[in-house]
């Protein structure tokens, strides 16, 4: 059956934000530099995912990589599901801002996105098994909660409007 026919709830998911959802829900989102992990449960068809802006830091968990794979983390520990019973992907980190490095050593918001994300799933035990990352192109994704099924757009950078604007507090 067609994951779109069962979708109960459609979500435009912004930068700094995340779902976890236990009903059906298809949830879109546009990435440049930005990160998206999903996990998804298979037998209980639960889902969630990230739009994270930028790799670690102090204040909305949503906004940060690190702690927006812990925050849906433990929605599922809540539910006594296990990291090794999720299915895991990742998504973005786009080298939308590559002209702004400094120095030729410096590496960019969404290398460090990247790292980040592959190095919090590993010491969690966690491996993706689907990893769209990198490059020079934005991403659109469409997420189907209940399926686990995520379709996947290249949005060239200047037809990429900027949508991981971070403003420091």
């Amino acid at each position: 059956m067609d994951a779109r026919l069962e979708v109960q709830h459609k979500i435009y998911l912004h930068p700094a934000e995340l779902v976890v959802a236990a009903e059906p829900t298809e949830v879109a989102t546009v990435l440049g530099s930005c990160i998206s992990v999903i996990f998804f449960h298979p037998r209980r068809r639960y889902g969630a995912i990230c739009h994270a802006v930028l790799p670690t830091g102090h204040g909305e968990h949503s906004r940060f990589v690190d702690q927006s794979i812990h925050a849906m983390l433990a929605f599922f520990a809540r539910h006594q599901i296990k990291p090794r019973d999720l299915v895991t992907k990742v998504f973005g980190g786009a080298d939308m801002f590559s002209q702004f490095a400094t120095r030729a050593s410096a590496r960019t918001v969404g290398a460090q996105n990247i790292s980040m994300a592959l190095d919090t799933l590993r010491d969690l035990g966690i491996y993706p098994s689907a990893l769209d990352i990198g490059g020079q192109q934005g991403r659109k994704l469409l997420f189907f909660s209940h399926t686990g099924e995520v379709y996947l757009k290249r949005v060239e950078r200047d037809k990429l409007k900027i949508v991981c604007n971070y403003s420091a507090p």
